[in-house]
């Protein structure tokens, strides 16, 4: 029985020495891949600056340690550069090898690296909408996420459609869709407005909603049709665009809507008049306050205290109003 006890504690200290050193050896390696990953980058440095001013210089990246430093970099500066500065990034970024190395990793099976990779490409590449659309599909969210916002970087018109695919059946975050849309640009809201007139019912309301962000005052003919569209999702996006959008005829667009069938509608037509300013619509938010049901009956009374309405004997929705609008003040 000692024997055998003796034997357990010396392959336990076996055991323990054994993890102790893989632990040592595995901080000796981070510290010694540090020390060569910021050499690298104080190599690569000089380098990199030229060739952003436009000078010609040659980058020979012989390994890839060199060629990980020169990606960080060129992301780092990339992203906050625009014009002939974004455009000598690109430049150095396919010379130098780090596209070709971007467009391998999109392709890993692992997950984590075709975000990393997809995501990069947006600060670094140009002309990638095709892999980049087809990563739109990806089975992992991050990496569609990834795509969205790249697309959105390199300013790809051909990726104008299928974000607000994606937008719209909910694959990609609704804010990375969005901005992506932003950074393409005036053609995105041309794009979408005619997807606002065909498509897919969730692909109508996503461009109803995206147009609210995008769209000029110029859209607001296309938006008031789309309140009479036969689904719901659509007529409440286009709503709220409506109002965002702002043009001196949406209120009265906007006052029909509060005798809509469907709640959440007459509720955002409420809420959007309220933002509007329409002191036209404060009688019929007051009668709407008092006699709807929840939802759109407590829209309809803030709007219509925020409108400066006057109410001699105001019901619950109404009086509740106020009060918050006391507090806030």
């Amino acid at each position: 029985m000692t024997t055998q006890l003796i034997a357990l504690s010396i392959a336990l200290g076996v055991v323990n020495i054994v993890i102790a050193g893989a632990v040592v050896l595995n901080r000796l390696v981070a510290r010694y891949s540090d020390r060569r990953y910021r050499r690298a980058v104080e190599q690569v440095r000089p380098i990199v600056l030229s060739a952003i001013a436009g000078d010609a210089v040659s980058l020979g990246v012989r390994s890839r340690i060199e060629l990980l430093a020169t990606g960080d970099l060129l992301a780092k500066y990339g992203r906050n550069l625009s014009g002939d500065g974004r455009v000598h990034v690109n430049e150095l970024a396919e010379r130098s090898g780090v596209i070709d190395a971007l467009v391998r990793g999109s392709q890993s099976r692992r997950s984590w690296k075709r975000a990393a990779c997809v995501y990069r490409l947006g600060d670094l590449g140009r002309n990638q909408a095709e892999l980049l659309i087809v990563r739109l599909s990806d089975s992992d969210r991050r990496v569609r996420n990834a795509a969205a916002r790249s697309l959105g970087k390199q300013r790809c018109t051909e990726g104008v459609r299928p974000i607000a695919y994606a937008f719209g059946r909910g694959t990609i975050a609704r804010a990375v869709g969005a901005q992506a849309l932003i950074d393409i640009g005036p053609p995105a809201a041309d794009a979408l407005a005619r997807l606002l007139s065909s498509g897919p019912v969730l692909v109508q309301a996503g461009a109803a909603e995206l147009l609210g962000r995008l769209g000029t005052v110029s859209h607001s003919s296309l938006l008031a049709e789309a309140m009479d569209h036969h689904d719901p999702e659509v007529r409440v996006a286009a709503v709220r665009a409506l109002g965002r959008i702002g043009a001196r005829s949406a209120a009265a667009r906007i006052l029909p809507v509060l005798g809509d069938p469907v709640p959440f509608v007459r509720s955002a037509a409420a809420t959007a008049l309220g933002a509007l300013g329409s002191r036209d619509a404060i009688d019929a938010l007051t009668v709407m306050a008092e006699s709807d049901e929840y939802l759109p009956a407590r829209a309809a009374a803030e709007s219509a205290v925020l409108l400066g309405g006057r109410f001699p004997d105001p019901g619950p929705h109404l009086r509740e109003a106020i009060r918050m609008s006391e507090v806030t003040a």
